[in-house]
């Protein structure tokens, strides 16, 4: 995969895929990974931040741990206002449907939707 972006950053984005301008990703406790000939809509947002609610104030704020990576694989659609709260991995050719709120993996080849979002349908390619 190619990527682009910041070197040393946590966002790692395929050459091949497209990218809203005003989607956006928090990185404070793991990566995002977008793979090739994914689409990303308007005003998705990637969450991968995790903060410690049963800590207070400065503990709490500085709470954030690692692992709480987004991995989207390839030939992706994920539709305008998407929540993706990781960890979490979205399978090859899925699609999240808009307004959806993904908080676990999403097998490939299927149509999710919903908040939060549920298996709406398989993808039946056609040749």
């Amino acid at each position: 995969m190619e990527e682009r972006g910041l070197p040393g950053g946590r966002i790692h984005i395929a050459e091949t895929a497209a990218v809203a301008h005003d989607s956006f990703g928090i990185t404070a406790s793991g990566h995002i990974y977008i793979g090739d000939y994914s689409i990303v809509a308007a005003r998705v947002s990637f969450l991968c931040g995790y903060h410690d609610y049963t800590k207070k104030m400065k503990e709490r704020f500085f709470s954030a741990g690692e692992g709480y990576d987004i991995r989207v694989g390839n030939g992706v659609w994920i539709c305008t206002l998407a929540i993706i709260i990781g960890p979490c991995t979205i399978g090859d050719n899925a699609v999240i449907g808009a307004g959806s709120v993904v908080t676990h993996d999403v097998p490939a080849n299927q149509v999710w939707a919903g908040n939060p979002a549920r298996f709406i349908k398989e993808i039946i390619f056609s040749e």
